[in-house]
């Protein structure tokens, strides 16, 4: 009985622990602004990545959409000289 209890708590201890992570939110991605006059510009908007320490999964991925946002209000002053259209891709993956 004193084995079980002992080995209950281990793996109580084990799983506890390993639920937090650390993880790497990578972004990329493109912006379209549309002039208003039959003419666009597609533009590359480099490739940012942030570190999510310590976190479980869903949480990374909840911190990588706000991530993600902060990546296109980067590029908001694009859109004083027309409509923008952002394609963006942001990915979790465990460090």
């Amino acid at each position: 009985m004193k084995k079980l209890t002992l080995f209950a708590a281990a793996l109580a201890v084990v799983t506890m622990t390993s639920c937090k992570k650390d993880y790497e939110c990578n972004c990329d991605g493109t912006y379209t602004v549309d002039f208003g006059n039959g003419m666009t510009q597609t533009e590359d908007m480099g490739a940012e990545s942030w570190t999510i320490e310590s976190v479980k999964e869903d949480e990374a991925e909840e911190k990588c959409n706000d991530y993600e946002t902060q990546f296109k209000n980067s590029f908001a002053m694009v859109g004083l000289v027309g409509d923008v259209d952002f394609d963006v891709d942001c990915s979790v993956r465990e460090k």
